[in-house]
């Protein structure tokens, strides 16, 4: 679970807070802005998730478990889309 957790870190750092920046946010359309945060809490859930699924046995494949990132990411990310 800690790998897990690294890499939701990782996406949060990443992909969720580079768009947190006032006039990055601001140029977001509202469903843009809702897109984010559902992926945002997608991602801070991603560990229970991934709890229930495999409960105490070491997860193998979690990656195909993490949550899909909004698809307008692509051209408004400069890192664009991963995991798709």
């Amino acid at each position: 679970m800690d790998n897990v957790r690294s890499v939701r870190q990782y996406m949060l750092e990443v992909f969720v807070d580079y768009f947190q920046k006032p006039l990055i946010w601001a140029d977001l359309s509202a469903t843009e802005q809702q897109d984010l945060k559902d992926y945002r809490q997608a991602l801070l859930d991603w560990p229970n998730t991934i709890q229930g699924i495999f409960g105490e046995d070491r997860p193998v494949a979690h990656a195909e478990h993490q949550p899909t990132q909004p698809t307008w990411f692509a051209d408004k990310h400069p890192m664009g889309r991963i995991y798709t």
